[in-house]
């Protein structure tokens, strides 16, 4: 059995912020080896940027950042090495809750990142392995996504999901 949000939506999540944002194109950043998490929410982004009538394109590593439009990253790491790249600032759609992220946001550098909680996916993940060591059979669990911005980053639900101890 597996605790975790839906990939998918979470891609779909992202391109629904880029959407919103009135952004006419998008790059999605993949600088890192494929993941089925990354594969994903390439597959839930590139779907939903589609349906919008956005175009998109995939850079790796070495290729230059566009000049104008929305950059999409699908993991935290990649997500937080774009908010510090020259011209990337502002633009940046990211995956990911670390505290530098969170100030990226808070900051401008990203405009929107989704995310799961963390605290349900660890609380859940006992629970299930507690259930398990009992013998009782246990069910998948998909966990909801949230589309984080500067603007709702300290209401509810978002800031409890943020912010779990305060």
């Amino acid at each position: 059995c597996y605790v975790s949000a839906d990939n998918v939506e979470m891609g779909r999540r992202l391109a629904q912020a880029i959407a919103g944002s009135g952004a006419g194109s998008c790059a999605v950043v993949r600088t890192t080896a494929s993941s089925g998490a990354a594969d994903q929410r390439l597959e839930g982004l590139t779907a939903e940027l589609d349906e919008q009538g956005i175009p998109w394109e995939v850079l790796g590593s070495g290729d230059a950042l566009p000049q104008e439009g929305a950059i999409a990253a699908l993991t935290p790491g990649e997500s937080e090495t774009l908010c510090t790249q020259a011209g990337a600032a502002g633009r940046v759609y990211g995956v990911g809750a670390s505290n530098r992220l969170l100030h990226y946001l808070e900051e401008g550098a990203a405009q929107a990142l989704v995310i799961q909680s963390d605290y349900d996916a660890g609380y859940l993940s006992v629970l299930r392995l507690v259930g398990a060591m009992q013998g009782l059979a246990q069910n998948d669990v998909v966990l909801d996504c949230y589309t984080v911005t500067a603007e709702n980053m300290f209401t509810d639900p978002v800031d409890q999901i943020l912010f779990p101890v305060g």
